[in-house]
């Protein structure tokens, strides 16, 4: 299923500010005058990459370990931000209202 597909889903508004917000940063690359906590792991592929995995490994953590639900959404929506992250970094704009829209029509499918 291609982001085109998942036109028919709608949007998430709240989400929408996520987007633009990641959207706002890779149009800052070249100014070296703007920094940014995300804009760093976007001029760090390595970097990214890095984060991504330590997210991972987090989640991983909470999940076999006895933290709570909430420590583990709370490692999940890093790892999905991390994603997201890495996947502009590497100069593949995710929109996260996208992946949503994804997961939403793969769960209609099933129905």
């Amino acid at each position: 299923m291609s982001a085109e597909d998942n036109r028919d889903f709608g949007t998430f508004p709240a989400i929408d500010r996520i987007d633009e917000t990641l959207a706002l940063r890779s149009d800052q690359l070249d100014d070296p005058s703007v920094t940014s906590y995300t804009l760093g792991l976007l001029r760090n592929q390595n970097e990214a990459g890095k984060k991504f995995g330590q997210e991972a490994a987090e989640v991983m953590m909470a999940v076999c370990g006895e933290d709570g639900i909430d420590a583990v959404e709370g490692e999940i929506a890093d790892l999905v931000y991390a994603s997201l992250v890495l996947a502009r970094s590497r100069g593949k704009a995710a929109r996260l209202n996208n992946v949503l829209g994804i997961l939403i029509g793969r769960n209609e499918e099933k129905s």
